[in-house]
């Protein structure tokens, strides 16, 4: 068997299997009850939380590990992680059903928490501000504090999968400085053949399954200069079939962190681009570190930020510009590249440093891109450094 046969077979194997996946499935009564154990023994944890003072995750921690991660998270880091909710220490089973707990935090500088919750009230907009995850959104009705939304969300891997939602959705304000948001999906509808003609909902709880519940806990904290956004997701989905579960359990691990990811980086942009909040993670002069700790400080993940390292007489500066390059990473280390050589718009170092660092990825080879890259960031360093 050729390798172009070998390929075609195990296209038509992978094909046939997601078949088995795609059958429409019933949402299940038992389902749902433990779903929402599920929710009272979580939301109970949350209340315990904040009558020991621990608001968000990193207040968790022991002296020691909650500054080192309040640092990182100033740093630009996001923290994201998986949970899991147990009830008296045992896990919560949830018949023919799947349920993904993840928690995100980000920290935004220079912002106020006005700024931030003007963001995340401003629902009619949500199709701008977190596209291409949410294809449509509409402010329903408001009273104080109380909001009814409409979310139409899209999510693609090895499928397309379009889904209509309603949300009630509560704040809370805590004091000045805090404040809490609990969003309860009221509905949930599959829609097939999204964007054509024929387009339609599937009956609620006799689709695929793909997404039956979604609520969300928001946690918005203005200290240290700036507001730490905190959000906790839970998600029901069906089982997977014991056929493709190799194929598609992981991505059902790594979707959610993807999605939080985000969701943090699409409410931080829309707050600075909106509030004045500062552009940077940090811009801060470090008059006696060595260049090993700042190589040290960690950078964001690829693709949606990048770092630059700009050295000017015995002291530093971290600057991290946000959203560039499209979505270019990029790494300059101090000794490499003095302030000049960086402000300097002729300047092909930092062009060729990056092809140096980045050459084994194919996204990072489009010299073009890289120039228009240079001049952005000579505009902005220049703004930052006067």
């Amino acid at each position: 068997m050729s390798d172009y046969q070998r390929w075609v077979a195990l296209s038509c194997l992978v094909a046939s299997l997601l078949g088995t996946a795609a059958n429409a499935t019933e949402l299940r009564p038992e389902t749902v009850a433990a779903f929402d154990r599920y929710i009272q023994a979580t939301e109970e944890r949350m209340a315990e939380d904040l009558r020991h003072g621990r608001f968000l995750v990193p207040d968790e921690l022991p002296d020691g590990a909650r500054q080192q991660a309040y640092s990182q998270l100033r740093q630009g880091q996001f923290h994201i992680e998986p949970l899991r909710t147990k009830e008296d220490g045992k896990l919560i089973p949830v018949p023919a059903g799947i349920v993904h707990h993840w928690v995100g935090i980000a920290f935004i500088p220079g912002a106020a928490i006005s700024q931030t919750l003007a963001v995340l009230q401003d629902y009619d907009d949500h199709k701008t501000i977190y596209k291409p995850d949410v294809r449509e959104s509409k402010l329903l009705g408001q009273e104080g504090n109380e909001f009814k939304v409409y979310l139409q969300f899209c999510g693609k891997s090895l499928v397309t999968v379009v889904v209509n939602g309603t949300f009630d959705i509560h704040y809370t304000l805590l004091g000045t400085s805090r404040a809490s948001s609990k969003s309860y999906s009221t509905r949930i509808a599959e829609v097939e053949n999204a964007g054509k003609p024929d387009e339609r909902e599937l009956p609620v709880g006799n689709d695929h399954g793909y997404l039956w519940r979604l609520y969300s806990y928001w946690r918005i904290e203005e200290k240290d200069g700036g507001v730490y956004i905190q959000v906790e997701s839970i998600a029901l989905s069906r089982t997977i079939p014991w056929e493709i579960a190799w194929l598609v359990n992981p991505l059902v691990r790594s979707i959610p962190s993807s999605v939080l990811f985000r969701l943090l980086d699409s409410t931080r942009r829309a707050v600075q681009s909106r509030g004045g909040a500062s552009r940077s993670f940090s811009i801060q002069a470090v008059a006696s570190s060595s260049l090993n700790q700042l190589a040290s400080l960690p950078l964001c993940a690829p693709g949606k930020r990048f770092s630059i390292w700009a050295a000017k007489s015995t002291s530093y500066l971290a600057v991290n510009l946000e959203a560039l390059a499209r979505g270019v990473s990029l790494c300059i280390e101090c000794a490499h590249l003095s302030i000049d050589e960086l402000l300097s718009p002729t300047s092909a170092r930092l062009e060729d440093t990056f092809l140096k660092t980045h050459s084994e990825s194919p996204t990072h080879r489009a010299r073009g891109s890289l120039r228009a890259s240079r001049h952005s960031v000579h505009k902005l360093a220049a703004d930052l450094t006067s």
